[in-house]
């Protein structure tokens, strides 16, 4: 009896190690599985903002919830929805008050925030795999996204219209939003980062790690009144959902609550959208973005402020840790330190008045190569070209059908 049971545990614990291992390699954008007991909500961070509320639907028991923000807790159940086979990805409050919900392969439907109820409008066409759903205030427009690719949307006729694809390679992009000025952030499951995607190309830059492992799906929001992006996170390390609010500037993510066992990849704020900010957008970057061969001395970044800016933020720093170096009265150049040779920067400006702003593009240029630094490369198909010396000959040296150093296979 002792030795059958040993085998049984032996087995047990190979299971659970091999089912931990899936969970690291393997990335879904579907739901969690039902697999651990719920944990308690635990607040980490108290936020000093106003407050708010948030809609969702939790995958665990399929209910639907309000939660107030920036707590994020206690949730309280609306009411249920079964989607079958399928999985509720994103959400989001529409410009006309509407809550869209998308459902991952084709669907679209209407969330009632008052008695929790999804409403099925009909297909989405143009596109399959839907992750995130978004509106953009600045222009009235709605967009939708894969893993890879960026649409425009209309909710009316429920087309989906290809913009570009994320050119990110590899990439799981999760959900995305927009702010006020029309700004519009994503993150990936796969990099691990937060992105900026261009609008008008569907192009991704990356702004820095999220900070945690995400995995499955989960769901963005921005709050028009705060400035504030809020992530319904599901954290593959602790596995667990969780709130996150995340930096515009970095990426950086910072844990708020965690919510145990609970998904909500459905996810919106009931913010207020208001008239546009009236301040305009900065412009007419120095150095040009995408420059390259920028020294490491004597720079000076310029622009263009936008119409009816008063005071100016000015985010700079390598890229994936871009910080605030200033934020005052309206400047329109600012000297930069020292710089890092081989180094991409990235800055955006901030134009503001006393109560709103407008965030530009985020900006770029790499520094020149160090010039002490040298590359040769031979091309060879054998040893043939060489002459092997000791002491260890041979025993030292092998031809690998590899590119790793940067040139063409095969290398030595």
């Amino acid at each position: 009896m002792r030795k059958s049971f040993q085998i049984f545990f032996t087995i047990l614990l190979a299971f659970v190690w091999m089912n931990a291992i899936a969970q690291e390699q393997m990335h879904s954008t579907g739901a969690v599985p039902n697999m651990k007991v719920e944990k308690i909500h635990t607040i980490v961070n108290t936020l000093d903002n106003p407050a708010s509320i948030a809609y969702g639907w939790n995958s665990q028991g399929f209910a639907t919830v309000s939660l107030p923000i920036p707590a994020g807790t206690p949730f309280t159940t609306l009411g249920t929805y079964d989607p079958g086979a399928g999985f509720l990805s994103s959400m989001i409050k529409g410009g006309n008050g509407t809550y869209y919900v998308t459902e991952i392969t084709t669907g679209l439907y209407e969330f009632n925030t008052g008695t929790g109820a999804i409403t099925p409008l009909g297909a989405i066409t143009g596109a399959t795999n839907i992750n995130g759903i978004t509106f953009n205030p600045a222009n009235g427009n709605y967009y939708v996204m894969t893993g890879t690719d960026f649409y425009a949307f209309n909710v009316t006729t429920r087309v989906a219209t290809l913009i570009g694809n994320m050119g990110v390679a590899g990439s799981l992009f999760i959900d995305l939003c927009f702010s006020a000025a029309g700004v519009c952030y994503a993150y990936d499951l796969v990099s691990d980062a937060a992105y900026t995607i261009n609008p008008a190309t569907g192009v991704a830059t990356q702004l820095g790690p999220l900070g945690y492992d995400a995995n499955f799906g989960q769901g963005m929001s921005y709050d028009m009144e705060t400035s504030t992006i809020y992530l319904s996170a599901f954290n593959n390390g602790t596995f667990t959902g969780q709130l996150r609010t995340m930096n515009p500037g970095t990426g950086a993510t910072t844990l708020v609550t965690d919510w145990g066992l609970a998904q909500l990849a459905p996810f919106a704020l009931n913010t207020q959208y208001g008239p546009p900010c009236p301040i305009g957008a900065p412009s007419n970057p120095s150095p040009a973005n995408g420059a390259t061969g920028i020294p490491l001395t004597g720079n000076t970044a310029s622009w263009t402020n936008g119409a009816l800016t008063v005071n100016v933020e000015l985010w700079f720093g390598p890229a994936g840790n871009v910080v605030k170096v200033y934020d005052g009265p309206a400047i329109t150049s600012f000297a930069l330190p020292t710089l890092l040779y081989g180094t991409t920067y990235q800055w955006y400006v901030v134009c503001k008045d006393a109560t709103c702003g407008t965030q530009g593009p985020t900006w770029s240029f790499s520094t020149l190569t160090d010039p002490f630094l040298s590359e040769w490369c031979d091309d060879f198909a054998n040893f043939n070209n060489w002459t092997v010396v000791g002491p260890l000959g041979l025993t030292n040296w092998s031809s690998n059908n590899s590119a790793s150093a940067g040139g063409t296979a095969p290398e030595l």
